[in-house]
């Protein structure tokens, strides 16, 4: 009875194994079955923040266009296909395409972007539309201010009024950004310059609240500006008034005088050419056949490259007095001796007398009198005796002509 037992608890445990096996086997097919079957289901799937990227752009520079604004940067992609292969499939994997070469003119267009990168069997279900406004792209001719900064070398003076530089500069951009761009500015240090220079300077552009505008928003013809910045010495001269003086008094007539007013200016320029001017001329004076005084302004001719001091007329104020010539006869008898012999005394033979005919200004000849003429009769080679001496000079006012005298020379007694 024993035996029968123990035989049929093996058999009981032997038969159970089989079923354990058994039913492992079954669950594996379930399970496999499942499984292949899901790999093979048709699904969709939906990914989101794909990024947009926008295709022949350059398309739209040719026509003079421009993207203005889109309306997202990425969007959200439903894709169909087999759970096998959208499972590998990742968000960063995808590139959504707006194709924007067909557009010939500004305005707001919806687009359905295209899926690139899709292996077989995948295909695009839905995608979101994504807006791009097109517009115009414009030139623009924006103001340049140049500010100067700093303080040039001592003596030196900056023209401010001669500083050169263009004062447009030429933009292009979409109009919007155009629009915002009101000027231009460039700055140029002077500080310590003793001469003038050419210098270069970055050009940036603001709005018009004085905000740098993004410099890769828009193209200009130019960067950077040249601008010309004087700076000069100056020179204290004279005027040069008779030098242009042409033509004569009327006969009986002559220049009694001539003054300037201002006589001397202020120049500015550079100092290799200041160095070589002693003074300046004035334009050309005609006083040919005159009988009266000429009291004219005449233009100061500056040289090339050479200006007026700042609060300095270009006019000069020429007096130039004319008067009439008058002869007088005037009779002289004193004289004045010259290299007298040391222990002779000098007596006149007879007492001196001479007229003397001079030629004057009517008011010179007015005021004349015959002890404002000296005569000089030298005796160095005197001798003792009587004998005659040559007058060696007639020293006459200033302005007073010599015309005529009654005598050459005196007779004196020498013991």
């Amino acid at each position: 009875m024993e035996q029968n037992n123990s035989k049929f608890s093996f058999r009981a445990l032997a038969h159970s194994k089989v079923l354990i096996i058994i039913f492992s086997l079954i669950i594996s097919l379930i399970l496999w079955y499942m499984a292949t079957s899901q790999n093979q289901t048709p699904i969709s799937r939906i990914y989101d923040n794909v990024a947009i990227e926008i295709l022949n752009e350059d398309l739209l520079a040719e026509r003079s266009l421009a993207i203005k604004a889109v309306s997202s940067d990425n969007t959200d992609v439903t894709l169909g296909g087999l759970y096998s292969d959208l499972r590998n499939i990742d968000s960063k994997m995808l590139v959504a395409q707006i194709d924007v070469g067909r557009v010939i003119t500004s305005g707001e267009y919806s687009f359905v972007p295209k899926v690139s990168n899709l292996q077989d069997g995948v295909s695009v279900v839905s995608s979101g539309a994504i807006n791009v406004v097109i517009e115009r792209v414009v030139t623009k001719n924006v103001h340049l201010n140049v500010e100067i900064t700093g303080t040039v070398a001592n003596g030196r003076h900056l023209m401010r009024d001669m500083i050169e530089y263009t004062e447009e500069v030429t933009i292009r951009a979409p109009k919007s950004v155009c629009d915002t761009i009101v000027q231009a500015n460039a700055t140029v240090d002077v500080s310590g310059m003793q001469n003038s220079y050419f210098i270069s300077a970055g050009i940036t552009f603001a709005d018009k609240t004085g905000k740098a505008v993004d410099s890769s928003l828009f193209t200009a013809d130019s960067s950077d500006i040249t601008v010309y910045v004087p700076i000069f010495s100056e020179k204290e001269v004279p005027i040069d008034y008779e030098s242009n003086i042409v033509g004569n008094p009327a006969n009986g007539y002559f220049i009694s005088g001539i003054s300037a007013l201002p006589d001397k200016i202020v120049l500015y320029g550079e100092p290799s050419i200041l160095e070589n001017i002693e003074s300046i001329p004035v334009s050309r004076i005609d006083i040919a056949s005159v009988t009266q005084d000429v009291d004219m302004d005449v233009n100061v001719l500056l040289p090339d490259g050479v200006y007026l001091k700042p609060g300095q007329r270009d006019t000069v104020n020429i007096l130039i007095r004319i008067d009439k010539m008058v002869t007088h006869t005037v009779t002289v008898s004193t004289i004045t001796l010259l290299n007298t012999p040391f222990g002779v005394t000098v007596e006149q033979a007879i007492p001196f007398s001479m007229d003397i005919t001079v030629r004057a200004s009517q008011k010179v000849i007015e005021n004349i009198k015959p002890e404002d003429i000296i005569v000089y009769v030298d005796l160095y080679n005197a001798t003792v005796g009587t004998g005659w001496y040559n007058i060696k000079e007639i020293k006459l006012p200033e302005g007073v002509e010599l015309i005529s005298q009654s005598g050459d020379k005196v007779e004196f007694i020498i013991s």
